[in-house]
Parts: structure tokens; sequence; C-alpha cells
């Protein structure tokens, strides 16, 4: 069986070990000297007995994931029969949110589950009063919307993470 695993590594404990080295370019190893790469997570693809992968993951990345992976759907809800976001529609959401904060530096101010059934990513613009929602649904579709003062300024349905139309209007 070839299925790769992903286990965290704690880098303040221990580094990658000398048959990671083995395989990879002595230019891409791993130091703690560096104060700043102790707060970075470390990420290793392991197959049997071989190391495949080793990089570093933003901790402000790390953070949206886990935030958008711990989403849930209230008891109520589920009473309702609204779908809990399933595994690929999180991963979704999480490629979203990560797509939004590195090509914009958007944060969402809360992820939550929809209730259309998928995960919310909720931005507000605190310098205009605009808000963007982005709901990711189960079916892995993706729409967005903005608001001002409860006034709709633009919705789009959202291909090949193309969001510049939608963050136009929510950064104008």
């Amino acid at each position: 069986m070839n299925a790769t695993a992903v286990v965290q590594l704690n880098i303040g404990y221990s580094e990658p070990d000398a048959e990671y080295f083995a395989y990879h370019d002595p230019k891409t190893k791993f130091s703690t000297h560096n104060d700043n790469e102790i707060l970075k997570a470390c990420i290793f693809k392991v197959r049997p007995s071989e190391v495949v992968e080793f990089r570093r993951q933003d901790p402000i990345i790390k953070n949206l994931q886990d935030r958008v992976i711990a989403t849930k759907v209230p008891a109520r809800w589920l009473s309702e029969g609204i779908e809990s976001p399933n595994y690929l529609c999180k991963e979704k959401a999480s490629e979203v949110a990560s797509h939004l904060y590195r090509e914009y530096k958007y944060f969402p101010e809360r992820i939550g589950a929809s209730a259309e059934g998928g995960v919310m990513l909720h931005y507000v613009n605190y310098d205009n009063g605009k808000t963007l929602s982005v709901d990711i649904d189960n079916e892995l579709e993706i729409a967005a919307i903005v608001n001002q003062h409860k006034t709709i300024i633009k919705s789009a349905d959202i291909f090949n993470m193309d969001f510049l139309d939608i963050v136009r209007a929510y950064a104008s």
C-alpha cells in the first residue's frame, strides 16, 4: 500500500533526520538556529521508510486551516436537516481562505458552517463598512457576496479562484 501520511513535527524539539537530507539538496536543510523558523510549522509527507516532502508552513495559514477543519454544524441545524460540511468542502474552504490571505492579506472575522450545508468565511472591512461572505458548499461550488449596510453591492459565483471583481467591490 502506497498511502501517504502527514505527520506534524514539533520543531521546538527535533529536526528532520539525516535520512531526509540524504534525499534532498543540502541547501534546503532545516535549521532552528534562526528564531523566526521556530515559529513555523513543519510538515513531512511520509511513505514507509522514505520521506517524500518537507516544507514549512506559515503559522497564519495553519491557523486558518485549523479553524476551517474545526467547523461543525450546530445541533439545532442538524435537527432541521442541514448537512455538515464534508471533508472535501473543508479542504476547499481552507484553500480559499489561504488564497485570500496570501493574495490580498484578508483574514476572516468568522469561519463557520453555512445554512446551505458547507463552510462560510466572513470578512469585515472596517475602513469602508463592507462585508464579504464566501460560501463553499458541499458540492465545492463557491459563491461570494459583498454587502454594505445590509445592501448587496456585488455577488458572484467564483470559478478558478478568481476573486478579483469581488475583491475590488469589497476594497473600494
